[in-house]
């Protein structure tokens, strides 16, 4: 399970969105004490392993309520692509399909694979909303790269499901 703090902008919020930081002017104290959190959390993701850990979710929590005090929208995320770690009640946002080592979901490109595909299926939050169009849209990811360049694309590289889920804790 992984873990991270993400701006909500548009109708997409699944795992490949960045947190934007504050326009604050550089100087004020406000921003020193934003920087100070927002750092903090930076080298937390920096070791490329933002799993689930409770010292991590408290920074999460602290970052989110500066984003609060400056006006930012930004929601906790839990994502999973462990089908025992699903949760899919209170909180569930839908079914992402990216590549971890690329961090870019395959929403983003899809949409110029099969747009209309996409369309019918998304929910509300610009995810799938159940886990087997998930994998469908996972086969024609996969067919398209090898019709069109199948020397670039390996199979590890496809796009795999992913369980998004945002923090209840307000």
């Amino acid at each position: 399970m992984y873990v991270n703090l993400l701006s909500i902008e548009g109708t997409y919020r699944g795992v490949s969105r960045e947190l934007k930081m504050p326009n604050l002017p550089l100087l004020s104290r406000k921003w020193r004490e934003y920087s100070v959190v927002f750092d903090k959390y930076l080298d937390w993701l920096s070791i490329e392993d933002n799993s689930y850990c409770d010292e991590g979710y408290q920074l999460l929590v602290s970052l989110k309520d500066e984003n609060v005090k400056h006006n930012m929208s930004c929601e906790i995320i839990f994502y999973s692509d462990r089908p025992e770690e699903f949760h899919l009640g209170e909180g569930f946002l839908g079914f992402d399909v990216c590549h971890m080592e690329e961090g870019i979901s395959g929403l983003e490109e899809g949409c110029r694979i099969a747009d209309e595909y996409i369309q019918k299926k998304l929910n509300k939050n610009g995810l799938f909303a159940s886990f087997e169009d998930a994998q469908e849209f996972c086969a024609i990811w996969k067919e398209f790269i090898n019709i069109h360049d199948p020397n670039t694309w390996t199979i590890e590289k496809m796009p795999k499901p992913f369980c998004v889920w945002c923090s209840t804790e307000s």
